[in-house]
């Protein structure tokens, strides 16, 4: 059984709580979450099918429509905070920060992990443990302002974690990063892409998994997918160019692929998003990644 967390279920405790992770059910958020565990927990858990270790040292954000499940085999109290925030409230935020920011964490298919700097959970939890003395009602509507200053402050330190993370990139990756806004090197297979270096395609692609996180493969296979999305804005473009354009060998391929990242096919998603305004690219340094405006819940996640 999978538990939908709306607006309802949180309806006592609408900013944050600390919870534990005893008979937790699967469920779906319709919110946006920032869960961390409290010292000495290790929160396990999946996000979709990616499984995440989580220390005390991090916070992971979790999206509307996907598909939270805690692991807690022995049965311990392994207590956590979660910060819940609107859709909303959500965009809003994030736009004071960078317009793009919040189609980029949209756009990502994995877990969203960030590292707090030395002491951070503790002056959170001092911050956080006024929601638990609030009396009267002009102190209530206090708290909404209280709640925004943490997630800024949270979404910041995301901000930052990009930056420093592209910035330790060697010149070589990043050099070889920039090629995908060249769509003619998106198209390319992976092979001749990597005749673009001066390394074995055995090295690089260790080199590259070791920095990037992910292997050659799949970061290609989604950029060429985020890629689409831009072009699936123009209804003129049939599905079989789109696939062509990006590098698959097949309409089936594509469709296939679309599918396992986003849970529905490509028409569905045009018929869903081709209205909206899309940014075909943001920049975070010398690193680009491609963001789109993904549905709420998945097709598999309405089931």
């Amino acid at each position: 059984m999978i538990d939908v967390y709306n607006d309802e279920t949180i309806k006592y405790s609408p900013y944050t709580q600390i919870t534990d992770a005893i008979n937790a059910q699967p469920h779906i958020h319709t919110f946006w979450e920032m869960v961390y565990p409290l010292y000495p927990n290790v929160l396990e858990q999946y996000v979709n099918d990616y499984f995440v270790k989580l220390a005390p040292d991090s916070f992971l954000i979790i999206k509307p429509g996907i598909l939270h499940k805690l692991e807690n085999k022995k049965q311990l109290e392994i207590r956590h905070r979660n910060i819940s925030i609107s859709d909303e409230k959500m965009k809003a935020i994030c736009n004071v920060i960078d317009p793009n920011l919040y189609e980029q964490l949209s756009f990502i298919s994995g877990p969203i992990i960030v590292k707090f700097p030395p002491q951070t959970v503790e002056v959170l939890e001092n911050r956080l443990n006024i929601f638990n003395n609030v009396n009267t009602q002009p102190q209530r509507l206090l708290l909404e302002s209280v709640h925004s200053s943490i997630v800024a402050y949270l979404l910041g330190l995301y901000v930052e974690s990009q930056i420093t993370l592209i910035s330790k990139y060697p010149p070589w990756l990043r050099e070889f990063l920039d090629k995908f806004d060249d769509p003619t090197f998106l198209k390319q297979s992976i092979t001749d892409m990597v005749k673009t270096t001066n390394y074995s395609h055995g090295h690089f692609c260790r080199q590259f998994k070791s920095y990037v996180g992910k292997t050659l493969v799949q970061y290609v296979l989604e950029q060429r997918l985020h890629n689409s999305l831009v072009m699936l804005m123009d209804k003129s473009k049939l599905i079989i160019d789109i696939a062509l354009d990006n590098g698959f060998c097949s309409q089936s391929s594509y469709i296939n692929a679309f599918k396992s990242l986003f849970g529905i096919p490509p028409s569905k998603w045009r018929k869903i998003n081709c209205s909206n305004h899309v940014h075909p690219t943001i920049r975070w340094g010398n690193h680009n990644t491609t963001s789109s405006l993904e549905p709420k819940l998945s097709e598999k996640t309405q089931k």
